[in-house]
């Protein structure tokens, strides 16, 4: 493992215990690649983006199109939606099928198939990301009467899902041949995108580069009791260590400014930037405040975002003392 502003000075891992270690590092489950299909330009980049995904990790690819017009009828008619009263129009499956088919030719090896369920663009696609080993979507849906029934799809699904979720930018012009970057702080949802990320970058044969961001004042002073390095970067190695055992071939840098201003700016070389989800709930859907949603607008390249561990699943929390030893 590596530490910048330090060029070649490595630590030795301190290896936790085999069940803390995720077997082979796996970053995806074996279900398919689910793509949420609208008519909006991030949505067209996120259904090649997802195609490449499945071809890579050898798995299906589901697009899903939401049909979102009998919620507006109901509005207007002041009666309760119920889906089950309601079967998608002929032309939003063939507008389903005619994009699938375009993905079909364009990726010959990868299984397509499509899915046009009734409701909630947002709800739907949390429920297809159940079985789902990666759900993605584009950073911004449909305009105009489209776009208002799907609602805020993309911060609903990035804080409900089961699975990571993958936000692919229209705008975005990252490097397709960078590195993976993910953010750390030690947090148990942050442990997690570190082990989907080094996986991911794994079975790409991608460099694997590890941020904590931490404040201009912060943890300044390198000391002995740190081998020469400052409490930030002991930190960050016993973090590393802790979700990725010993040997792990990491670039871990500590970063003076913001989470989300260094995670952007490391995106311009990147081809994916990893952060974790703490799950908030409703409010976390709407305020676009968090590091994951400032990348969402502003990355230049496409994001994920690892889902916390589900609920009644406590992973231990890593604590680090004053000499940098976990407790």
């Amino acid at each position: 493992m590596t530490f910048g502003p330090h060029p070649g000075v490595t630590f030795p891992c301190r290896r936790p215990p085999r069940d803390r270690i995720v077997e082979g590092m796996n970053e995806m489950r074996d279900g398919p690649v689910v793509v949420g299909y609208d008519s909006s330009p991030a949505a067209e980049r996120a259904m090649d983006v997802a195609a490449a995904e499945a071809s890579a990790s050898g798995v299906p690819l589901v697009l899903v199109h939401v049909y979102s017009w009998p919620i507006l009828w109901a509005s207007l008619a002041n009666i309760d939606f119920s889906a089950e009263q309601w079967r998608p129009a002929p032309e939003a499956v063939a507008a389903a099928e005619a994009s699938a088919a375009r993905l079909r030719q364009a990726h010959p090896g990868v299984d397509v198939s499509t899915s046009v369920p009734v409701g909630k663009g947002g709800e739907q696609l949390v429920a297809a990301s159940t079985k789902a080993s990666l759900l993605v979507v584009g950073d911004t849906g449909a305009r105009g009467l489209s776009g208002i029934l799907t609602g805020s799809v993309t911060p609903y699904v990035m804080t409900h899902a089961h699975c990571p979720v993958m936000v692919v930018r229209a705008a975005a012009t990252g490097r397709g041949g960078g590195e993976v970057c993910v953010g750390v702080d030690g947090t148990p949802s942050s442990l997690d995108a570190l082990r989907f990320a080094a996986g991911y970058a794994r079975r790409r044969g991608a460099a694997l580069r590890a941020l904590y961001a931490v404040g201009e004042d912060s943890f300044d002073g390198a000391a002995p009791e740190y081998g020469g390095h400052t409490l930030a970067e002991t930190r960050l190695h016993d973090w590393v260590s802790e979700g990725l055992g010993g040997g792990a071939a990491v670039d871990a840098a500590v970063v003076r400014r913001d989470p989300a201003g260094a995670l952007v700016a490391a995106s311009a070389a990147a081809r994916l930037v990893v952060v974790g989800s703490r799950h908030r709930g409703e409010l976390a859907s709407i305020v676009l405040g968090s590091v994951g949603h400032t990348l969402i607008r502003r990355a230049a390249c496409p994001v994920v975002v690892v889902p916390a561990a589900p609920v009644g699943v406590a992973p231990e929390p890593v604590a680090i003392t004053k000499a940098g030893a976990r407790r």
